[in-house]
């Protein structure tokens, strides 16, 4: 049996659309290689000692002097100690944290000029500084209310240099450190999925559909479209490998004030017509699971942008999606 370092490669749209042809599957390959997104992929390393300034998940954040550790607002109000949804959710002392103002939890870095020389593609992101993420994990939003808007906050620095580890500010029980996991950075390729908001639009019938999907699935085995041979789940740009539904559609919804936790939320003539506007949500990053770091079931964590946003640098907009199994 072949090694999966031995496989042979898909590193852009030419091999892509080689390898459908190959595979029998001639009907709009190269129109279907064109969707293909470059991608960084995220290895991880545990080791004790992670230098200032390295991509990474949990630890303490590396944050210039000029940047203050994020605090949400209270999201819960008081009354809510009393309210039996709530008191079946949460304790006593966790109402009172989420019901107060607080600090986010850091979630994960990355350094943006490690990025730009470990995968030379135009990722859309900038090619210097750093981004930081922060997460309120105890409230754990979902992103399918607007509510949870105040429960995330992605920052964005210009420069790498100067970076210290920013000491935890002090909060009321609830506030979780996440063991710290380097990133290691690697170029990836991204087929377009078989599934969601763009692949649907295509109007294949569902023959062609389940041909596609069933040919992806084999070119996982067959096929790398990483320099790695280990996926952690944790990428930057590219597509979504998504657990459930498309995001893209959920997210122009939701951060125009629709909730969108059940089908009526779609079903409104001003969600339709959202919906029938051009979308340009597009992925950020994808953060997945380690032995200390769990989002839902298994779950992944999406952090969306607008590119007209992204090329703005403007990451005030940002909307963050939970999914699980």
């Amino acid at each position: 049996m072949m090694s999966e370092a031995a496989l042979p490669k898909i590193q852009n749209a030419a091999d892509l659309e080689a390898a459908l042809l190959r595979a029998g599957f001639s009907y709009r390959a190269g129109e279907l290689a064109q969707m293909a997104r470059p991608s960084v992929q995220f290895d991880t390393n545990t080791a004790d000692y992670i230098r200032a300034g390295a991509s990474r998940l949990g630890g303490l954040p590396d944050l210039p002097y000029d940047v203050d550790w994020p605090f949400r607002p209270p999201i819960l109000h008081r009354s809510s100690a009393t309210d039996p949804d709530a008191t079946l959710r949460w304790s006593a002392s966790e109402i009172k944290f989420l019901a107060t103002r607080q600090p986010l939890s850091f979630v994960g870095q990355a350094n943006l000029k490690d990025i730009a020389q470990a995968v030379d593609e135009d990722l859309g992101l900038p090619r210097d500084g750093m981004l930081y993420f922060f997460y309120d994990d105890l409230y754990e939003g979902w992103g399918f209310d607007p509510k949870d808007a105040p429960g995330f906050k992605v920052i964005y620095h210009s420069s790498t240099v100067g970076l210290a580890a920013r000491k935890q500010p002090l909060s009321l029980t609830g506030l979780r450190r996440f063991d710290p996991v380097e990133l290691i950075p690697t170029r990836g390729f991204d087929p377009l999925p078989a599934w969601g908001f763009y692949f649907d639009q295509l109007g294949f019938d569902l023959e062609t559909k389940n041909r596609y999907y069933d040919l992806l699935l084999e070119f996982d085995a067959t096929y790398r479209f990483s320099e790695i041979d280990f996926e952690s789940g944790h990428k930057m740009r590219g597509w979504a490998d998504q657990v459930q539904n498309a995001m893209e559609g959920e997210c122009a919804l939701v951060t125009a004030g629709i909730n969108v936790g059940g089908p009526e939320g779609y079903q409104s003539p001003e969600a339709q017509r959202i919906l029938d506007e051009p979308n340009d949500w597009t992925l950020l990053w994808q953060i997945g699971y380690e032995d200390t770091m769990m989002w839902g079931d298994f779950g992944i964590l999406y952090v969306w942008i607008r590119a007209s946003d992204l090329a703005q640098k403007n990451f005030d907009r940002v909307w963050v999606i939970l999914q699980s199994s």
